[in-house]
């Protein structure tokens, strides 16, 4: 009786030890926090901060603005696209607006990848004529 009573409560400790536990199963990973993220799924954890439509903007605009050449820059972005019009600085002639379109629009995908980068050259002067393309 004893023997049976002393198996009984060895089976006990041992069952209730390894129900205490935290499994290890393919749903639960080890995210390097000590489970917090297991606790609650709505708790923030790592950087709060998440970029928004405007830091895109203005980080393209700036990509833009930093090439050489470039007097003003504007963004539009929609969905995965970005149109950026660009007003060179005076003095650039109409043959090297191809190269300043192609090379911001090189640093532009440098900066932002994920967008689908279109460059327009708006001539120096506001004015056009209604016949210019």
């Amino acid at each position: 009786m004893r023997r049976l009573l002393a198996l009984c409560l060895t089976i006990a400790i041992i069952m209730g030890v390894t129900a205490c536990t935290m499994e290890s199963s393919p749903r639960q990973r080890d995210d390097g926090l000590h489970g917090i993220t297991n606790a609650n799924p709505n708790l923030r954890t790592g950087d709060a901060y998440t970029p928004t439509i405007n830091d895109d903007r203005n980080r393209i605009q700036e990509a833009a603005l930093r090439t050489e050449g470039v007097r003003k820059a504007r963004v539009a972005l929609v969905g995965g696209r970005a149109l950026v019009r660009i007003t060179p600085q005076p003095g650039l002639s109409q043959e090297e607006y191809k190269r300043l379109s192609e090379e911001v629009q090189r640093n532009i995908s440098k900066v932002m990848p994920r967008y689908a980068v279109r460059v327009v050259v708006q001539h120096s002067s506001g004015f056009r004529w209604p016949f210019m393309p």
